[in-house]
């Protein structure tokens, strides 16, 4: 069995957050332990300029089976903007044999862009060289820049991706790179402020865009570059872990990542609750395989498995498909699927009397079950005489829901007894128990009120007395 056997599920994601590596002040553990309150299944650790803690992170997350997926991120400052535009790298535990961790990081991402630790500290000392190392790392990595193209380009050699600041969010593209189009300096529209640096890096360097909130122009970049958007917490206190936040159908890891640059219209939505969420009562959770030397195993199903529309133009007796009742559109299918089928597996009917009138059900559902039921098992839920006598019902079942004038054995909820038709036995007065009052025959005439020509026919049948 695979890891993830239910397949691309909506999961929360937050890719954007610091530890006490830079400018945070949460530890890993600390980190772990409040994306797991938070429900979230994945994470990016996404320091300035720093990949310290990314070992420690990703350890504990799979030590203490936390349920939560890190992801190794480097955020960085670009030489564009008038206060930096921010983006982040985001990498593959590996990529081409080569495992990815801090030590990798440092000697193929951040030394080849000129920023080592030393020079950072050194950067963070010119205008006060009595800070200590940690004091200096950690102002000198807001001074420090990377060139935009250059970083873009190592971050994807290794299989990284690349979310930039946009949107309305601070340190953003489009806050901070301005434009000599059509239209005046801090134009109000996003479309007026695409100059040509900015097309370029959206088409040809950017994979997702990191913005501030929903509605924060997402539907624009989608459509302009198809690239998805994703918001998430920027998170330098514990508290803030979570508080943005995405949802992305995917499994939880680069690899399902990756699939919002392939569908981004389709797997990833900011949004509070759980996108496309359905009932249980609407879904099928599991098929259940059991049976000695044959299977034993349960197959777990995805909620979100896709249904394909027919077109299709159908007439039954003259009458076009449209214009039936449901009741009869809905017998037309069940003699489509039955008739149209080679399979010999038992079907599961509900109600298949709903909108037909009861001639309708004897001159044409009835006949129809008894001539199907020889080739296959059918197991019928119904409320109608008509269906359970007319079509020769070889078994009966009736159910009771335990009540104060309907008390069930031992008082149990539910309870069923199940016989022939021809099976009878008259009322017993003083038995509690209802379903044990009487036969089964007895059962179909007390719960199956229906038209009189069903009772005509059941006791021309049966020999029923009312």
């Amino acid at each position: 069995m695979t890891k993830y056997p239910r397949g691309s599920e909506w999961r929360k994601w937050d890719l954007h957050i610091h530890s006490n590596a830079s400018d945070g002040l949460s530890s890993p553990k600390e980190i772990i332990d409040e994306a797991k309150k938070k429900g979230l299944s994945v994470i990016a650790l996404t320091d300035h300029h720093t990949v310290d803690n990314v070992d420690e992170i990703k350890s504990l997350a799979e030590q203490e089976n936390s349920g939560v997926t890190v992801i190794a991120g480097i955020e960085f400052r670009s030489e564009y903007g008038e206060k930096s535009v921010h983006f982040i790298g985001l990498f593959p535990d590996s990529h081409e044999g080569t495992i990815l961790n801090s030590t990798a990081l440092r000697d193929l991402i951040l030394s080849p862009l000129g920023i080592s630790k030393t020079a950072v500290i050194a950067k963070g000392r010119e205008n006060d060289p009595t800070l200590d190392d940690d004091a200096a790392f950690k102002k000198g990595m807001f001074s420090v820049q990377v060139d935009f193209k250059e970083a873009a380009n190592l971050i994807h050699r290794y299989g990284g991706v690349i979310s930039i600041h946009n949107g309305s969010k601070s340190n953003g593209l489009d806050t901070e790179v301005k434009h000599q189009g059509v239209g005046p300096h801090n134009v109000k529209e996003l479309c007026e402020s695409l100059g040509t640096l900015k097309e370029e890096l959206l088409k040809k360097y950017v994979d997702i865009c990191e913005i501030r909130k929903e509605n924060d122009s997402e539907s624009f970049y989608l459509d302009t570059f198809n690239l998805p958007s994703i918001a998430a917490s920027d998170a330098h206190k514990t508290s803030e872990i979570g508080q943005k936040s995405v949802w992305i159908k995917a499994d939880p890891t680069f690899d399902g990542l990756k699939q919002i640059l392939y569908e981004p219209e389709d797997r990833v939505r900011i949004q509070e609750d759980c996108p496309e969420f359905k009932p249980m009562y609407n879904l099928i959770d599991k098929v259940s395989l059991n049976e000695n030397g044959f299977w034993n195993q349960d197959i777990l199903i995805n909620e979100n498995l896709n249904w394909y529309t027919i077109t299709y133009d159908l007439l039954y007796q003259e009458d076009d498909f449209a214009s039936m009742s449901p009741g009869k559109q809905a017998f037309v299918i069940l003699k489509l699927l039955l008739e149209f089928s080679s399979r010999k597996c038992p079907i599961l009917i509900d109600q298949p009397e709903d909108s037909l009138d009861n001639r309708a059900i004897y001159s044409e559902l009835v006949s129809y079950l008894k001539t199907k039921k020889k080739e296959r098992q059918i197991i019928l839920v119904s409320h109608n005489p008509n269906v359970v006598v007319g079509s020769d019902a070889e078994q009966v079942i009736v159910a009771n829901q335990n009540g104060i004038k309907t008390i069930n054995q031992d008082n149990i909820k539910f309870q069923y007894i199940s016989g022939s038709l021809e099976n009878s036995s008259p009322k017993i007065v003083d038995e509690t128990c209802i379903l044990l009052s009487q036969g089964i025959r007895e059962h179909v005439c007390d719960i199956l009120e229906g038209g009189k020509e069903a009772f005509n026919r059941r006791e021309k049948k049966y020999g029923f007395m009312r």
